[in-house]
């Protein structure tokens, strides 16, 4: 009984890791490098634009969860993968991210963006990304056992960065809200709901 149980045991851990590919994205290049809000090099070192920067991977179907975070503690909890920035002193290293970690069990036909987040200027930013800025999702293409293994890259041939925008924009930077901003944001729009509850209820009375 023990002997056949093991059996059992040992076929559905076979069958729980015949998809299980292990996908990664390879860092970007110099020719891919991330630039600035208003299209400048990224500075470089310890400490640089360019070392702060992390980048988040996830899925697509998270895209709409996603983009109504703005801080990057909420937004890690989405990643299936993340990559930091350079930490070397040269400039090609401007704008440029490593290898990524790894998604393991992954099959293909999944649909990746990435959330990047970068202090520029003194100033904390985000920018949501396809593969080639704007142009496609990072889509998985590989199946197969543990024994399978698949790098994603960056379009070379792409501008990623190099303007703001607002949230829900590809390829464009937005500044990430100060926490007392927020608060008053908040604050206002439950003054404006009182507001309107109350002007409901006198034209009720």
């Amino acid at each position: 009984m023990k002997k056949r149980m093991l059996i059992v045991v040992a076929l559905a851990f076979m069958a729980a890791t015949v998809q299980a590919v292990s996908l990664k994205w390879s860092g970007n290049t110099p020719s891919s490098m991330l630039l600035g809000p208003t299209g400048g090099n990224l500075t470089t070192g310890p400490g640089s634009e360019t070392a702060s920067i992390t980048v988040y991977y996830i899925l697509q179907t998270d895209q709409t969860a996603v983009q109504l975070l703005t801080d990057s503690t909420s937004v890690s909890a989405y990643a299936k993968a993340t990559a930091t920035g350079q930490t070397g002193t040269s400039t090609t290293y401007s704008g440029r991210a490593g290898t990524s970690s790894s998604v393991l069990a992954s099959t293909s036909g999944i649909a990746y963006f990435a959330r990047v987040y970068a202090t520029i200027g003194g100033t904390q930013y985000y920018m949501d990304l396809k593969n080639g800025g704007t142009t496609a999702y990072w889509t998985t293409t590989a199946s197969g056992n543990d024994g399978v293994f698949e790098t994603q890259a960056w379009l070379t041939t792409a501008t990623y960065g190099g303007t703001t925008g607002v949230s829900g924009d590809f390829n464009k930077w937005v500044a990430v809200p100060e926490p007392t901003s927020m608060a008053l944001f908040a604050l206002g729009a439950g003054v404006l709901g009182l507001r309107r509850r109350f002007r409901k209820n006198a034209k009720n009375a």
